[in-house]
């Protein structure tokens, strides 16, 4: 006949589950003030209707301006003014690009959004 043998198996959870918990749990909401979407709204808040495009983008650390503007949109309900212009580029001749910035009603917005 079938004997039954007491037997214990462990899954992972069940070891997770036995380990004393040593690491404090913080239930406070994190800040977004070292975010990169906080970043580069601030950024625009202070070029004001300057704005900025993909290179002076990049000096801020954001390689990816035209990525970052749909979600700052999305993230804080703002709209981007855009228009196309051209700069110089590193060979004499010159480069399109696209400059953002922040109307005046988007930037009242922004600003209540970032807290000031």
């Amino acid at each position: 006949m079938f004997t039954q043998l007491q037997m214990t198996y462990k899954t992972k959870a069940d070891e997770v589950l036995d380990t004393p918990a040593t690491a404090q749990v913080s239930t406070a909401k994190k800040s977004n003030v070292n975010t990169k979407n906080h970043a580069m709204l601030t950024a625009f808040v202070k070029a004001g209707k300057r704005g900025l495009n993909r290179f002076q983008a990049g000096a801020l650390h954001d390689t990816v301006l035209n990525s970052t503007i749909p979600v700052l949109q999305k993230k804080y309900a703002v709209y981007f003014s855009r228009e196309r212009e051209t700069v110089p580029n590193f060979t004499g001749g010159t480069t399109s690009v696209t400059r953002y910035w922040l109307d005046d009603v988007s930037m009242a917005v922004a600003v209540a959004a970032l807290g000031g």
